[in-house]
Formats: structure tokens, C-alpha cells, sequence
């Protein structure tokens, strides 16, 4: 019984010592799934980032990108800069600043796909509400700019239009798909680069996750 006891005194102690437990955040569902589909295993990237093949899961609740708001940014090679529209060149159907909350995409049009023209950042101009994971598909042609060619970074815009989890790709193409999304929120995506002077096109494509 003295034994017993102890063993309770003992974890008791070490619950309120004020020592660090560190858990592992938990792999996406989504890349569980994708990798039992295609066979393949989950190769974690970094904190809260998953890859299975040329898909890369990114948990926004876990992963902590190097990206700042639009209104504070840092980062002169990525950041967004303080005023965006001053390098975007709107082209359809994207434009230099976040959707409107009432332009919500349709699903039953099926997949939302468009080409794009920048020259620094472009916004998806509708929103996407419904689910709790999304899959954006983006290419971007190389830069004339040698030391950024290739180089961009799609970021997930929040319910507020303010650009939040950001990954940086790094070879002109990048399939990302962003989980742990409440899927009552409207989110919207920006794609961006260098503000290196060059003009770029691309294409991206959003489909539903789960």
C-alpha cells in the first residue's frame, strides 16, 4: 500500500514540477489518407508540415510560417509589402486584394481554375466556405530575375482578408493542401512573389478537401 501511494505521490509531483511535456502534433488525416492511396510514406517537412509524394499538408493551426500581415511586413524578398495593389496586375479572375465576403464560390461548378498575371501578389477573387481542408494546385513561370526564379508563396487568407499560414515553394510549382480549417469560414488565397520588377504568369487550382 506504501508503495502505492508513493507512485501517486510521485506523479503528482512531477504534474505540478513545472517540467515541459511536449507532444507531437498529430499528422493531417488527409495526408494519412493520401498515403494509403497511393502507397507512399508521410515524410515530415517541418513542425506541422507533411509530405506524401509532390503533395505537401500543411496543419494552419500547427504550422508557423515567416509571414507577416500586410500592414507590418518585414520581409522585403516574400512579404506582401504595404500596399499590395500597387504591384498586382489584376487579371481575371484574380485581383489585388481579398474577395468579397458575399463572392463565395459554387462547388457545383466543380473545381475553381484561372490563370493569373502578377507582378508581385494576386488574390483569388471568391471565397471558399465548407470544408475543413482545401488542395490548391499553383504554377508559376520562372522569373527573368535569376536569383528569384521559380520562387513564390501561396498564402491562406483568412475570414478578416488578412493573408495568415504562408508556405514558400521553390521550383515554379507546389500542390499544398491547408487542413485544420473550420469549415464555416470564408478563406480565400493569395499567390505572391519577389517584388523583383518582373511580370509573371501562372495558374492555380482549388478543389474541396473533407
Amino acid at each position: 500500500m506504501k508503495k502505492i501511494l508513493s507512485a501517486i505521490l510521485a506523479a503528482i509531483v512531477i504534474c505540478f514540477s513545472g517540467v515541459p511535456v511536449f507532444a507531437a502534433s498529430p499528422i493531417p488525416h488527409e495526408a494519412e489518407l493520401r498515403a494509403a492511396s497511393i502507397e507512399e510514406e508521410i515524410v515530415k517537412l517541418e513542425e506541422g508540415v507533411y509530405a506524401v509524394g509532390d503533395e505537401i499538408f500543411i496543419d494552419v493551426n500547427v504550422y508557423q510560417s515567416e509571414h507577416c500581415g500586410e500592414q507590418n511586413c518585414n520581409i522585403p524578398e516574400y512579404g506582401l509589402g504595404n500596399n499590395p495593389s500597387e504591384y498586382a496586375y489584376a487579371a481575371t479572375p484574380y485581383g489585388s486584394g481579398p474577395a468579397s465576403s458575399s463572392s463565395v464560390w459554387d462547388w457545383s461548378d466543380g473545381d475553381y481554375i484561372g490563370d493569373f498575371e502578377m507582378k508581385y501578389s494576386v488574390y483569388t477573387n471568391y471565397r471558399f466556405i465548407g470544408y475543413s481542408s482545401y488542395t490548391t494546385t499553383v504554377s508559376v513561370e520562372d522569373s527573368p530575375h535569376v536569383t528569384n526564379s521559380g520562387v513564390f508563396h501561396v498564402s491562406l487568407v483568412n475570414k478578416y482578408g488578412l493573408p495568415t499560414t504562408t508556405y514558400h515553394c521553390k521550383d515554379g510549382y507546389a500542390k499544398l493542401t491547408f487542413t485544420g480549417i473550420k469549415p464555416t469560414d470564408k478563406i480565400s488565397f493569395l499567390v505572391g512573389k519577389a517584388n523583383d520588377s518582373c511580370t509573371v504568369e501562372g495558374r492555380i487550382k482549388v478543389s474541396p478537401g473533407e
